[in-house]
């Protein structure tokens, strides 16, 4: 809808970006260009006969105040129409490049408290960004800001090692003169003080302001700040002109030819060689002083948490003793000294201490430990949920740990014998065992599952082998949920090769206690699988079956023909609360494979016919050559 011949801003407002009402939103890696105008727009009265002109309602970006655990890492928004990114709820902004917009970036706290006027969202990091190029797309009506660089609200945000510079091309005066409105380069507008500022501002000045200075001497709106002892022939030369000339081998590359070229590639699909938000922020960093130290070697990385950032969050390279992320470097290892934290990305290192009272939650990416888990005295917690992915090669630590896997995955590539309280509840994936692995539930230790739709068992490559083997001195918990109760089993999760699993699965009872809340299965006849598997051995120690009532009986049978372990309940109403356990066949009867007998009775030829009494622990793990 028009107003007439002039274009309605309101009514033909675009984002590329629109995001509201999410908890836990990540944008990362995108790359935006040219939202909400033309080329060729009737500036002066906007008209419907030309290309729709900029408003201040078109964002590249524009993320609304109702959202939460905002991260906004890694971008590139380039020419919006107003801004390249407007973040109402504040958030975690990162390493991204805002070039040529006519707003930056504006960032806030989220709603605003009726009572204190201060935003009750996210705190805002706004770390290692980029700003260039204050554009000046001016326009008949709703023009917003011209030649703005950050626009900073919320309560206490944080501005670590940012660099907003030229306004306009050093190289080229006409531009400098054509921008005759100049904003300001950093406009703070929090309730609440700024919690930390050492933004660099360089050379954002527009004519007017130049005019107004020469002529009776006031200092501009932005003066340079930050850039003290700084060669100022190399800050003017560290332009996004020159680094586009240098990129494409052409002395006369503007931001149009850069877009351009990010544009095309964005479309190649290929990350081979590609321009990312890393390479240009390289780009300034090194001309303006703040390029980083990197390691070179592996390392220990402490968990130290910043007072400047959030304190939690793994993926801040602010919250690390290297000041960079794990797995910069391989075989780098962590400490998490005790601090409860929030993973995110994908990440591959040797080794992992939680320290005493650790805590992990990792609720998305990917976490592979390759070596050795270990927790302190007071033990540890692993909490595992909705597409987080924990896997581990070791964990043969005495100290207790929790692990609750309540949605993503866990897995096991090797061996998992430490002293732990695991449970599993509905839509998580749980590989015990992959691949030649063993899981060992051996004293103190219980594994609990919860409710039917629960993936729990074996994954791997085929005829690799994968065991689970337990003890009279640790338990294992079935609880049903929704009239369902889950199945230690071979599953496809998806990770291997194999389209189905390949793996030869078996479990050793090992005496360990049988626990059963029957609580929520319906009253009728009932049979449920609670192991199937290639081969079973072993018997339970002890049963117990909770919420069985007077008037139902329930019996678990081990059958070593088909070697599964299944629970029939009788009818309600038609019984005694009688428990009974019952075994067919002969544990020797038949064997899958001398592998998958050699892994369930002397785990590889490690342990003895108790598989559970010589699991290595941590102080062995040294010595010992599975």
């Amino acid at each position: 809808m028009n107003e007439g011949d002039t274009w309605a801003a309101s009514p033909n407002r675009v984002s590329s970006v629109f995001a509201k009402e999410v908890d836990g939103l990540l944008l990362e890696g995108i790359f935006i260009d040219h939202t909400g105008w033309g080329e060729g727009y009737d500036p002066e009265n906007g008209s419907v006969n030309y290309a729709q002109p900029p408003s201040y309602y078109s964002q590249n970006f524009y993320i609304q105040k109702d959202n939460l655990d905002v991260t906004f890492r890694d971008n590139i928004s380039v020419r919006a129409a107003s801004m390249g990114a407007q973040i109402r709820s504040g958030g975690m902004i990162e390493d991204n490049v805002f070039l040529d917009n006519n707003g930056a970036v504006n960032f806030f706290g989220g709603p605003v408290d009726s009572e204190t006027g201060i935003g009750v969202g996210n705190y805002t990091l706004f770390a290692d960004n980029v700003i260039t190029s204050g554009a000046h797309k001016t326009s008949a009506t709703h023009e917003g800001a011209l030649t703005l660089g950050i626009d900073a609200g919320g309560s206490l945000p944080s501005l670590v090692d940012n660099i907003v510079a030229h306004l306009a091309n050093p190289d080229d005066p006409s531009e400098q003169q054509a921008k005759v409105i100049d904003n300001l380069a950093l406009n703070e507008v929090v309730v609440d003080e700024i919690y930390y500022n050492d933004t660099v501002i360089y050379n954002w000045i527009g004519q007017k302001a130049i005019d107004k200075f020469e002529l009776n001497g006031s200092l501009p709106k932005n003066p340079d700040t930050n850039v003290e002892n700084l060669d100022e022939d190399l800050l003017d030369q560290t332009t996004i002109q020159r680094f586009a000339a240098q990129l494409l081998g052409q002395d006369t590359a503007t931001i149009d030819d850069l877009a351009n070229y990010l544009r095309t590639q964005d479309e190649t699909g290929s990350l081979d060689n590609q321009v990312d938000a890393d390479v240009i922020i390289s780009f300034f960093q090194e001309g303006f002083g703040l390029t980083p130290d990197i390691r070179s070697d592996e390392e220990q990385l402490r968990f130290e948490p910043n007072a400047l950032a959030d304190g939690i969050r793994w993926d801040n390279r602010l919250n690390w003793s290297t000041e960079d992320l794990p797995g910069t470097q391989d075989g780098d290892s962590v400490d998490l000294a005790g601090n409860w934290v929030h993973y995110g990305g994908t990440t591959r290192i040797a080794g992992l201490e939680f320290g005493d009272g650790g805590k992990l939650d990792v609720t998305h990416g990917y976490l592979e430990v390759e070596g050795h888990l270990a927790v302190g005295d007071t033990g540890a917690e692993l909490n595992i949920d909705n597409a987080g992915q924990f896997w581990t090669n070791c964990y043969a630590d005495k100290d207790e740990s929790n692990i609750n896997v309540d949605g993503g995955r866990f897995a096991n590539t090797w061996l998992c014998s430490g002293t732990a309280d695991i449970t599993v509840s509905d839509n998580a994936q749980a590989i015990l065992a992959s691949d030649n692995a063993d899981f060992l539930l051996g004293e103190g230790s219980s594994l609990t599952l919860n409710g039917g739709d629960t993936r729990v068992g074996f994954d791997g490559e085929e005829n690799g082998t994968g065991v689970l083997l337990m003890s009279e001195r640790s338990e294992l918990n079935f609880v049903a949920e929704e009239n369902q109760m889950a199945t230690i089993r071979e599953f496809y999760s998806g990770h291997f090769d194999d389209k189905g699993a390949g793996i030869q699965s078996g479990v050793n009872l090992g005496m360990t206690t049988l626990n059963l809340d029957v609580t929520n299965l319906v009253g009728a006849p009932s049979e449920h699988t609670l192991i199937d598997v290639d081969e079973l051995i072993g018997d339970f120690g002890g049963l117990s079956i909770q919420g069985l009532g007077t008037t139902r009986d329930a019996s678990v049978e081990i059958n070593y023909d088909t070697d599964t372990v299944t629970l029939q309940l009788g009818q309600d109403g038609f019984g005694s609360g009688a428990v009974s356990l019952d075994t067919v066949g002969d544990e020797d009867s038949a064997r899958s494979s001398a592998a998958l007998w050699d892994a369930l009775t002397n785990g590889h030829g490690i342990y003895d016919d108790d598989p559970v009494d010589d699991i290595p622990v941590e102080e062995d793990l040294m010595d010992w050559n599975g």
